[in-house]
């Protein structure tokens, strides 16, 4: 009878590779790295949990997969209906770095008129570190924002520009700016 438990062992961990294997490539459609076969399953099955916390958790480790469909999995998280997720989603794209056109219209779409103060801020500061011409379009916007959170975010992404006139804008206190109240 021992010699059935590592046989036992052995086809389950098969089958369960298999299921997951077959799993992945028919509920994600895609073929990521044979190491990330079950791990990106199993975050793929949380990001669909219904407490947000665990939902939130999951796009922070889908970010850091090298994987192509993980910027897909957090792009699908941008409109979730817990702020906390909207930020974890916005921060995992921002670490990536890979976003479609698509992907920073969302962004920039909440930057503008998500009614959290956190979301708007992460939205504004992570489309910076994909795209900073599509953040130079939002620093006015973010500027002139009711809440201090965001205007800080404004200066950020104001502060991260590439244009020469932009240190003297930030050296030279105008009374007029958002920012400077």
């Amino acid at each position: 009878e021992q010699e059935r438990v590592p046989w036992f062992f052995a086809v389950t961990l098969a089958t369960t590779y298999a299921q997951v294997f077959l799993w992945v490539h028919g509920f994600l459609r895609h073929v990521p790295a044979p190491e990330t076969y079950a791990c990106l399953a199993i975050l793929a099955h949380c990001l669909g949990d219904s407490d947000a916390h665990v939902v939130a958790m999951a796009c922070k480790a889908v970010s850091s997969y090298d994987d192509p469909k993980s910027a897909e999995l957090l792009a699908s998280k941008l409109t979730h209906p817990d702020f906390n997720v909207r930020v974890a989603a916005l921060e995992g794209l921002g670490h990536r770095k890979a976003a479609s056109a698509e992907t920073i219209a969302m962004m920039s779409a909440l930057a503008r008129t998500d009614p959290s103060t956190s979301v708007r801020y992460a939205a504004g500061t992570q489309v910076a570190a994909i795209d900073e011409d599509a953040a130079q379009a939002l620093v006015e916007g973010m500027l002139a924002d009711p809440t201090e959170y965001v205007r800080c975010g404004g200066v950020e992404v104001l502060a991260k520009s590439k244009d020469v006139a932009v240190p003297i804008r930030l050296a030279v206190p105008n009374a007029a700016e958002y920012y400077y109240q």
